[in-house]
C-alpha cells in the first residue's frame, strides 16, 4: 500500500496535525505494509517503527491512497496506473473520493 503526500498541507513539510499516522497504525493492525512518496518528508516513523520510503512507482502498489495535493506530482500518472486509488483530497479524476 503505498501512501502518497503524507504531511498535513499541500507542499509543506508539515507534520504535526497530519492523519496519515492514524492511517498508518490502522493499516498496519490489519496487516497491510505500508510505504510513503512524499518530497518533502525523507524519514518518517509512526510508533517509533520506521515506514519505508517507496522506491518502486505506482504501479507497484495494490492500492494508493493520496492523502494530500503535491505540485510535483502528476496526477495522470497516478490515475492511469494499475493501482486502485483512493483519493482523500477530491484531486484526481479517475480516483474513489473517500
Amino acid at each position: 500500500m503505498l501512501h502518497v503526500a503524507v504531511t498535513y498541507k499541500k507542499d509543506s513539510a508539515a507534520m504535526p496535525e497530519s492523519p496519515a499516522a492514524d492511517v498508518v497504525r490502522r493499516l498496519r493492525a490489519e496487516g497491510a505494509h505500508v510505504c510513503y512518496a512524499d518530497p518533502h518528508v525523507d524519514e518518517w516513523t509512526v510508533n517509533a517503527q520506521q515506514v519505508d520510503v517507496a522506491t518502486l512507482g505506482v504501479d507497484a502498489a495494490d492500492i494508493v491512497i493520496l492523502l494530500q495535493a503535491r505540485t510535483a506530482y502528476d496526477l495522470h500518472e497516478i490515475e492511469s496506473s494499475d493501482s486502485l486509488l483512493a483519493d482523500t483530497r477530491g484531486v484526481a479524476i479517475g480516483g474513489e473520493m473517500l
